[in-house]
């Protein structure tokens, strides 16, 4: 569940037309989707077809250009560019609609907000002091992105009276509780003043099981910051690693308290911190802190030092909350914030980097990414160069993603993600051979604690000989990948389909109560689904094959070979009327060309001689 957007709800009058032919969507808060360019991972999503394109829901396919003066205009403009991960244009257009009508609330919000996800501070500035003056001290007259951004130059010019004073006079009608008490803690801390009683409504936090740990947590950082008690510090930061359990923000504490044991002559806690950690949970970021703290007696990575990296802290662990529930907008906004004040901080940098990503935004994320591509700190440097990569293949760009993964194997020669990951790029462009001299060399590299991992390289190598047709070695493979991970319905998929159309009937059974288990796993799944149902097919119980193709069908109406096949169990069945339809249905999507011949030779016999075949 989401907490809050930042927007209050309630279409505004003047924009009710223009937003119903947008089918009333509700502008900034655009969810996540599941990134178009990977391919999934079975014999046939591999072999049919390529995703669809999800239809966009507006009314016109290229940016609508309005007219100097025209509000709707400018307005759809925005909302336009915002859908299509253009924010350069939705902060352009959204100022725009600000210089047109500059006291609407909505389009108060809706500018500030661009302009932050934008990363354009400067524009976000100049308007949140332009509804600040407009405001005239009224709370309601304010919104939340531009208190935020007053709130942040405030603390760039470490004037931590303004912010108070900012806080107090706006905040209540404009941030929501969480947002509210933890700026509210920064602000307060950085003015030495007293935190103000909680707001109303606070006691509901306690359902958010991150609160307490970001309470303790922040606490903690004030108090390492101060100087002035170190065993408070250090009471806060332990009670918070305590109550975070496994979330990967826990690391932060983990740091923060390790490096406040080192700065206090306790080097071996700090060791045996780390080490417990890591004992856990794998943290590179841990890892690299124990490695340094061992090669040089401290630790490089300082989360917080001063009252500016604290806020930008805050603003980064609320932004973290909106990334977790899928606001990736909103999140942005805070992260931007966050960088603006502390840059170049590298987990701010490199969350921001995932975020664009997921909103299509890949030049962007790649610019963010390279910040880091030459981090010192191992765990972001390697993430930053595989993330650039990846984007770089998303937009076209597959000669930087090979020559960057390439650069990266000659200079970390022992790092078996960057040769997986090019032969990952490699066998999706059908090389084959390139795929399987790269999934080598990663196995070779595959560290003894990640064997666990092995399955996905077996697969992948699998899938490669597979499409090379040396089934033999093909099938080892495969069978390696489902011994170590016999549950994954993907490789169980793969192998059991595989054996299916290798026409290995002593694998029959054994194929069909692999397919059973791996539609119990994942029932949405149309391809795994369409393997089960070819697999009764093969066994010749027409009437159980009929029932799970139509399932499949349910789940990927679109797709050829489910099509061919519930044409083919029809036709078994009696159902030839049915049969000729569904066969007609498959030639009309785009098969490829062997099941394209193999449709027309149906069509045209009635389905008798290319059925005679298949026996």
């Amino acid at each position: 569940m989401a907490f809050f957007h930042f927007f209050p709800g309630g279409n505004r009058a003047l924009f009710v037309s223009a937003v119903t032919a947008l089918s009333l969507l509700n502008v900034g808060c655009a969810r996540t989707e599941e990134s178009g360019g990977k391919e999934k991972e079975t014999v046939q999503s591999e072999k049919k077809t390529e995703k669809e394109k999800k239809p966009s829901l507006l009314v016109f396919d290229k940016p609508y250009k309005p007219e100097e003066s025209n509000l709707t205009g400018a307005f759809l403009s925005s909302r336009f560019a915002s859908e299509n991960g253009d924010f350069d244009n939705q902060s352009k257009h959204a100022a725009r609609v600000f210089s047109l009508d500059s006291k609407d609330d909505f389009i108060k919000t809706l500018s500030v907000r661009s302009a932050l996800i934008d990363d354009d501070f400067k524009t976000a500035l100049t308007l949140s002091q332009e509804i600040e003056k407009n405001a005239g001290g009224e709370s309601s007259l304010m919104n939340a992105p531009a208190l935020l951004t007053l709130i942040t130059e405030a603390f760039e010019k470490k004037d931590y009276i303004r912010a108070q004073t900012l806080l107090k006079r706006y905040a209540k009608d404009n941030l929501n509780i969480l947002v509210h008490q933890m700026v509210a803690q920064s602000v307060v801390f950085a003015g030495n003043a007293k935190l103000a009683e909680k707001n109303e409504g606070y006691e509901t936090l306690a359902s958010f099981s991150l609160f307490r740990f970001f309470e303790l947590y922040h606490k903690g950082l004030q108090e390492k910051i101060s100087g002035k008690n170190n065993q408070l510090a250090e009471k806060y930061l332990s009670e918070a690693v305590k109550v975070s359990g496994a979330d990967p923000l826990a690391a932060r504490a983990v740091l923060t308290l390790a490096d406040l044991y080192v700065k206090t002559n306790r080097k071996k806690d700090a060791e045996k911190l780390l080490e417990k950690t890591l004992d856990v949970k794998p943290v590179p970021a841990v890892k690299l802190a124990l490695r340094e703290l061992r090669e040089t007696g401290a630790i490089r990575e300082k989360i917080v030092t001063d009252n500016k990296s604290l806020f930008a802290e805050t603003l980064f662990n609320i932004g973290v909350v909106y990334a977790r529930e899928s606001e990736p907008q909103t999140a942005l906004t805070y992260l931007n914030l966050a960088d603006h004040i502390n840059p170049d901080t590298p987990a701010i940098l490199s969350t921001k980097g995932e975020l664009y990503q997921s909103l299509k935004d890949h030049e962007r994320a790649i610019a963010y990414f390279k910040k880091l591509t030459d981090s010192p700190q191992e765990d972001y440097r390697q993430q930053a160069i595989l993330q650039t990569a990846y984007s770089y293949n998303q937009i076209e760009k597959f000669d930087e993603a090979e020559a960057l993964l390439k650069s990266a194997i000659e200079k970390e020669p022992n790092y078996h993600r960057y040769p997986f990951i090019l032969g990952d790029f490699y066998r999706v462009r059908e090389r084959y051979e390139d795929a399987l001299t790269q999934y080598d060399h990663a196995l070779n590299l595959l560290p003894k604690h990640q064997q666990k991992t092995a399955w996905k390289l077996y697969y992948a190598r699998g899938v490669s000989y597979e499409r090379l047709k040396n089934w033999k070695k093909a099938e080892a493979d495969l069978i390696r990948a489902l011994d170590i991970a016999p549950n994954n319905p993907e490789v169980i998929n793969y192998l059991a389909y595989s054996w299916l159309e290798q026409e290995e009937q002593d694998k029959y059974d054994e194929a069909l109560i692999l397919l059973e288990k791996a539609v119990e796993a994942a029932p949405e799944n149309a391809h795994i689904t369409d393997s089960l149902g070819w697999a009764y097919f093969k066994k010749g119980d027409y009437e159980k094959s009929v029932e799970f193709l139509e399932r499949a069908l349910e789940l990927m109406p679109g797709d050829p070979v489910i099509n061919d096949h519930l044409g083919d169990a029809y036709f078994k069945a009696g159902r030839v009327r049915e049969a000729m339809f569904q066969w007609r249905h498959a030639a009309d999507f785009k098969p490829d060309e062997t099941l394209a011949a193999q449709l027309e030779k149906k069509i045209k016999a009635g389905g008798l001689v290319a059925l005679a075949e298949k026996k």
